[in-house]
C-alpha cells in the first residue's frame, strides 16, 4: 500500500544530481536522502536513465516492494537486509527481505546517423 509521495535526491553513477518522487516510507527505508531547499538537483531524473533499484519480498511471496535507490555508492551489500512495509487490511507491518538489486541503466541519446546498411533509400 502506498503512503505519501515525496521527492528524494538521486545521484547518477557519473555524479549528476536529480530528484525522484516515490513512496515516502519505502524511500526512507533504504536510506534515500530527502530532497530539500539545499538540494543541488533542479530537474527530475531524465527518462533515458533507469534508476538503480532494489526489490524486497515477504517470506510467503505475497508482498513485494521495488524501491529506487538514490545513493550512488549503494549496493546489495550496503542496503538493509529487511524493511517493514504497511499492507492493506493489516494493522501490523510485514517484514520484507532483500531479494535483488539492479544497477542503473543509461540509454544513450539518439543520433541522426543510421547503421550504414544498404536499404535502398537515400538516407
Amino acid at each position: 500500500m502506498a503512503g505519501s509521495l515525496k521527492w528524494f535526491e538521486y545521484a547518477t553513477n557519473d555524479g549528476q544530481n536529480f530528484a525522484v518522487k516515490m513512496d515516502e516510507s519505502n524511500g526512507e527505508a533504504v536510506g534515500n536522502i530527502d530532497y530539500s531547499a539545499t538540494s543541488t538537483a533542479i530537474f527530475a531524473l531524465p527518462r533515458n536513465i533507469t534508476p538503480r533499484r532494489v526489490r524486497y519480498t515477504s517470506s510467503d511471496g505475497l508482498y513485494a516492494r521495488t524501491v529506487i535507490v538514490g545513493v550512488a555508492s549503494a549496493s546489495a551489500t550496503t542496503l538493509p537486509a529487511t524493511i517493514s512495509a504497511e499492507v492493506s487490511g493489516s494493522a501490523t507491518p510485514v517484514t520484507l527481505s532483500l531479494a535483488g538489486f539492479k544497477g542503473e541503466e543509461f540509454n544513450a541519446i539518439p543520433r541522426a546517423e543510421d547503421t550504414g546498411i544498404l536499404d535502398g533509400d537515400a538516407t
